[in-house]
C-alpha cells in the first residue's frame, strides 16, 4: 500500500510539473499578442528552471523509495545534480543574453569554454551518482534510468512480452 501511495505521489509530482509547464506555455501562446511582443512565446526564467530541477529531483527521490542505507548516498548525488543543473541554467541564460558574434573563431572559443565547464560538472555528477546507483536494486535502477535518460523511452528499453 505504501509503495503504491509513494509511486502515485511521485507520478503526481512529475505530471503536475509537466502540466504546469505545458499549460503555461500553451496558455500564454494562445493569448492575444500585444504591441511589440507579437508572436513571442513565454520564456523560462532562472527561477522556473531551478524549480523544474527541484521537482525532478524530489520525484526521483520519492520514486526510488531509498532504504536508510541507500539514503546515505543521496546528499552527494543531490548536490552534484544541483551544481550541474545550475551550471546548465547559467550557460543557457548566458547564451540567451550574449550578443552574437560574426567571428567564427570567437564562437568556437566560447563553445570550447562552455564544453570544458560542462565536462567538469558532468564528471562530478557521474562520480557522485556511482555510489548511489550501485547501491540500488534492479527495479530502482530501472526507475533511475527512466528518469535520467534524455531520450527516454528508448526502443528496446522495455521487456518484450
Amino acid at each position: 500500500m505504501w509503495k503504491f501511495l509513494t509511486a502515485g505521489t511521485a507520478a503526481l509530482a512529475i505530471a503536475s510539473a509537466f502540466f504546469l509547464y505545458a499549460g503555461q506555455s500553451s496558455f500564454l501562446y494562445a493569448q492575444q499578442p500585444s504591441g511589440s511582443d507579437e508572436g513571442q512565446l513565454w520564456q523560462h526564467g532562472v527561477e522556473d528552471l531551478h524549480e523544474f530541477d527541484e521537482a525532478r529531483l524530489a520525484a526521483l527521490n520519492t520514486g526510488l523509495m531509498l532504504t536508510p542505507d541507500q539514503q546515505k548516498n543521496w546528499p552527494a548525488f543531490e548536490q552534484a545534480a544541483h551544481d550541474f543543473g545550475k551550471q546548465r541554467i547559467d550557460r543557457r541564460m548566458t547564451m540567451r543574453s550574449a550578443a552574437p558574434t560574426p567571428d567564427p573563431v570567437e564562437r568556437m572559443r566560447r563553445r570550447a569554454t562552455a564544453m570544458s565547464k560542462t565536462s567538469a560538472a558532468l564528471k562530478q555528477l557521474a562520480d557522485a551518482t556511482e555510489p548511489l546507483y550501485m547501491g540500488l536494486d534492479d527495479h530502482q535502477k530501472q526507475r533511475f534510468r527512466s528518469t535520467q535518460s534524455p531520450d527516454w523511452p528508448r526502443p528496446g528499453s522495455f521487456p518484450q512480452p
